[in-house]
């Protein structure tokens, strides 16, 4: 992440950071899309305790999860990054079209009593 900012420019609080691991390109219908549910990328721990170091608002992927599936098991970051107020917005696609900084929207749905929802992700370039 250090060498990434060091390129690209300083993250500051209140960024949302997009993982674009290029895993959307396996989304689609069963049967065909099942490899997007299996041995999917993730942020690592060292990743997330830096972006919550960092004071980010949210952490976005292309993926069903920001954990592995084998750190969800063993040690996911869902639990560190939701108790410090980190967003997780999961499932996201075209992170190959954006520039490194650019203005992000998640609109979600009012679930009453609901953990999640469904968002409306818009990108401004």
């Amino acid at each position: 992440m250090v060498a990434w900012e060091e390129e690209h420019g300083a993250l500051v609080t209140g960024d949302i950071v997009l993982f674009n691991f290029d895993w959307s390109a396996h989304w689609g219908l069963r049967p065909n899309g099942a490899q997007y549910l299996r041995d999917w990328p993730g942020v690592a721990m060292d990743a997330a305790e830096y972006l919550i170091e960092k004071s980010v608002a949210a952490i976005g992927v292309d993926t069903i999860s920001p954990d592995t599936h084998e750190a969800m098991r063993t040690n996911p970051i869902h639990p560190l990054v939701l108790e410090k107020q980190v967003l997780i917005i999961e499932n996201l696609t075209n992170l190959d079209q954006l520039p490194d900084f650019f203005l992000f929207v998640a609109l979600p749905l009012k679930i009453k009593g609901g953990s999640g929802s469904p968002v409306r992700a818009v990108a401004f370039v």
